[in-house]
């Protein structure tokens, strides 16, 4: 019975909503897109039903006519209530992707590649428009996805693979709450000739405040386990045209601390190759200033060693306390 309606439903309105969801793109994408199929799927996602494009490609929103392509994805399911199909009135609450890759550039002009949705004129009242689309975002998950991000301008660096990564908040607001969670393998995080983290994996949960008027990310609550390091975060980072600007602190108990240094950057791991070290450490550190083109942060660290040594190679000398 249960099977028998669903496929009433499809054969009656999967042609409809597939026809919102094309026109919807076709008004507001500043780009082009190609999907091999679109789907309407009722037990995929089930309580949710969900429009599933397959082998998904989003050409780069530039105005060049030969274009890269800015996203890939095997699967990207669209979700929203079983009883929209009904209405008539789609709110999208959920996009996944899976299996795919995204490479997201900033040119030297201050231009970039991924503005592909066309802003709203909001000098047309909400009466005005007739919409039965809505992306009203609570929910983002990615799974098995490459991604590469390069700032030509501040010469940045970040790509690696997301294994998988879960936002949950309300992102149709300015500012909201979000909690992040998940499991990401980073091949380089690079400033210039720096580089932060080379080949590590990367868990992540934290609850992030995001004022999208200043682009200011808050953290709190932060968890972050660099190559079973286990770190607390807290602090705030601010990213927009004016400022670059990052303020946090890093704590971190019962550390084996030879970890500690091979998971450092080649500029600060050279200072200490002097050093002979054992034992296990308390630490705390922070990493504050501005994270723009030929400027780091400042990266102070505090800790007490136990159970080992720190000491200068031609020295007999050992250190064992706070440093």
């Amino acid at each position: 019975m249960i099977i028998s309606t669903a496929l009433i439903i499809i054969f009656f309105y999967e042609d409809k909503i597939k026809d919102v969801i094309v026109s919807e793109l076709n008004e507001n994408l500043n780009t082009e897109i190609v999907v091999k199929n679109i789907d309407l799927e009722l037990f995929k996602k089930f309580p949710n039903a969900s429009i599933t494009f397959k082998e998904v490609t989003i050409k780069d929103a530039i105005p060049d006519s030969v274009k890269g392509d800015l996203f890939t994805a095997k699967r990207i399911y669209l979700l929203f209530s079983v009883i929209d199909i009904f209405t008539g009135n789609y709110n999208i609450s959920k996009i996944e992707c899976k299996e795919g890759f995204a490479k997201i550039l900033i040119y030297k002009n201050g231009k970039d590649n991924y503005h592909f949705w066309k802003e709203i004129n909001d000098s047309i009242s909400d009466n005005q428009r007739v919409n039965p689309l809505v992306v009203n975002l609570k929910k983002l998950i990615f799974n098995d996805m490459g991604f590469y991000f390069k700032d030509f301008k501040k010469a940045q660096q970040f790509n690696g693979l997301i294994n998988k990564l879960y936002f949950k908040g309300n992102f149709s607001k300015d500012i909201y709450d979000m909690s992040v969670n998940g499991d990401v393998f980073v091949n380089k995080i690079s400033n210039k000739d720096d580089n932060f983290i080379s080949n590590n994996s990367v868990e992540i949960s934290s609850n992030i405040n995001v004022d999208n008027t200043t682009n200011k990310y808050t953290i709190t609550e932060g968890k972050l386990i660099l190559e079973k390091i286990v770190f607390n975060i807290d602090g705030f980072l601010i990213y927009n045209d004016l400022t670059q600007f990052i303020d946090a602190k890093l704590t971190g108990e019962n550390i084996e601390i030879l970890t500690v240094i091979n998971s450092l950057p080649a500029t600060y791991s050279a200072y200490l190759d002097k050093y002979k070290t054992k034992g296990i450490i308390q630490l705390s550190s922070t990493v504050k200033g501005e994270i723009k083109t030929g400027k780091i942060p400042e990266i102070k660290a505090f800790f007490t060693l136990s159970d080992g040594y720190f000491k200068e190679k031609t020295s007999r000398e050992n250190v064992g306390k706070t440093i």
